[in-house]
C-alpha cells in the first residue's frame, strides 16, 4: 500500500491549508495554529513548557494521539517529529512554520534537510526549500521567481532552461554565484552528476 503524505506544522507563522490530504503532525504551537482553524491533526508533539495546561486541553480534542516531550532533550521538537514519523514509514515531508524565527533553529531545519534521506520540502510564505541527489531533475517555477543552489560538499551540475545556464560545473561550500538565478519558461532541467544540491526557490 502506497503511503500518503505527511504533513507537518510547527509554530512560527505556519501556512495552514484548508484541507490535508495525508497524515497530519502538528509540532509546538502548530498544534495551536491547527486547532484555532478546528483542523484535526494524527499527532501532536510539544513541550511542557511551550503550552499550558489549558491549551493542552484544548490540542487534545483536536489531535488522535499527544506527545508530550520533556524540554530538557537532546533534540529539537522538530528533530523529534522526523524521526517519529521516519519510523511510521513516511518518505515523502512537507514542513510548515519552521524558518523565520529563531536562527539556531533555522539553521538546524536546514541541516536536517540537508542530511535527512527523507524527500522533505520546507515551506513559509516567500520560500520553498528542498534536496536533489544524483540524476536528471525537473523544478517547475510556479509562483517563485528566483532559483538558488547550494552545495555543502563538492558536486558536479548542469543546469538548463534558465537565465543562467551551468555546463556540468563543478560547485563546492565557497561558490555563491548560484543564487537568484531565475527559470525562464515553467520549468528548468537541473542534472546532478556528482552530489547533494539543496534548493531554495523564492519570490519577494
Amino acid at each position: 500500500m502506497l503511503m500518503k503524505k505527511c504533513y507537518i506544522v510547527s509554530g512560527f507563522n505556519p501556512i495552514i491549508k484548508d484541507k490535508y490530504d495525508g497524515f497530519l503532525v502538528g509540532v509546538d504551537k502548530g498544534c495551536l495554529y491547527l486547532t484555532l482553524r478546528n483542523i484535526e491533526m494524527d499527532v501532536g508533539i510539544v513541550d511542557f513548557d511551550s503550552a499550558t495546561d489549558d491549551e493542552l486541553e484544548i490540542i487534545k480534542k483536536h489531535c488522535g494521539k499527544l506527545l508530550k516531550l520533556n524540554p530538557i532533550k537532546d533534540d529539537t521538537d522538530m528533530e523529534h517529529a522526523l524521526k517519529y514519523v521516519e519510523e511510521l514509514g513516511y518518505k515523502e515531508i512537507e514542513v510548515y512554520g519552521c524558518l523565520g524565527g529563531r536562527q539556531d533553529h533555522n539553521l538546524l531545519n536546514i541541516k536536517l534537510l540537508y542530511l535527512s534521506g527523507l524527500d522533505i520540502t520546507l515551506f513559509d510564505e516567500k520560500n520553498k526549500m528542498f534536496c536533489l541527489d544524483e540524476g536528471k531533475h525537473v523544478v517547475y517555477k510556479n509562483e517563485y521567481k528566483y532559483l538558488s543552489l547550494f552545495v555543502f560538499e563538492k558536486a558536479n551540475v548542469k543546469l538548463e532552461e534558465c537565465y543562467y545556464n551551468l555546463d556540468n560545473i563543478d560547485l563546492d561550500i565557497n561558490d555563491n554565484y548560484t543564487t537568484s538565478n531565475e527559470i525562464l519558461d515553467k520549468f528548468c532541467t537541473l542534472t546532478i552528476n556528482k552530489g547533494r544540491v539543496l534548493i531554495i526557490q523564492s519570490k519577494d
